[in-house]
């Protein structure tokens, strides 16, 4: 329906509470949401490259990208990587700075010493937690907080207090609005993987989330 639909399912000895438009499921308490894993990233096309494919992961925006000093920018995202492997580690929710070029998920860089875990690459700096809550939590302890700031890497949200689910594939439309020409040659170059499924009505995506939309936490 236009405003909605309310569901209860039940999940182990609780109840799975969500409101769904859309293909997306919103979750009033990122209590309420059973716990994922996460996987990925995967190329979209081994031919052409330049897109990958995660599965099960989360969002979120750096607001401190758009001050920086020398070239500012909003193309910056965080990427909540959903996961136990880090638990154990008190800075798993911490990007790393952007002052390197990571053009490598698997690659080696040197803030990984200070933050304990994988960076992630260009645009995407990886974030670890076991779920939304466990993210929200972990970023506002003040070590982190200060760290995150230091490496101009806070994120927003900053609190969480509900989740957003896209059931079906959703398309990252990730640039830099203060530099329009550049922006619409790699958002175009990253496209062209799909251009050929797109005419044969074979698109897959359902959902779209930018810098401006709201994505996967508020």
């Amino acid at each position: 329906t236009e405003d909605g639909e309310e569901h209860y399912e039940g999940v182990g000895g609780g109840l799975e509470f969500y409101t769904e438009v859309n293909h997306v499921r919103y979750y009033k308490s990122p209590d309420k949401m059973k716990e994922m894993e996460s996987e990925g990233p995967t190329p979209a096309d081994t031919e052409f490259g330049g897109m990958h494919v995660f599965k099960n992961v989360c969002l979120t925006n750096n607001i401190d990208a758009r001050s920086y000093e020398n070239n500012p920018t909003t193309s910056l995202r965080g990427l909540i990587y959903f996961t136990r492997d880090e638990e154990d580690n008190s800075q798993r929710c911490v990007p790393c700075s952007n002052s390197e070029d990571m053009d490598n998920w698997d690659g080696t860089y040197e803030d990984e010493g200070v933050v304990k875990h994988k960076c992630g690459m260009n645009g995407l700096h990886t974030m670890y937690a076991t779920s939304a809550g466990d993210w929200s939590n972990c970023i506002m302890e003040e070590e982190n907080n200060q760290m995150m700031k230091k490496f101009g890497q806070t994120q927003s949200p900053m609190n969480v207090t509900s989740v957003h689910f896209f059931q079906a594939p959703t398309f990252l439309l990730q640039f830099n609005a203060f530099d329009m020409e550049s922006s619409l040659f790699d958002m175009l170059m990253t496209y062209i993987p799909f251009w050929r499924k797109f005419e044969k009505n074979e698109f897959p995506f359902t959902s779209l989330i930018s810098h401006s939309v709201k994505g996967c936490v508020s």
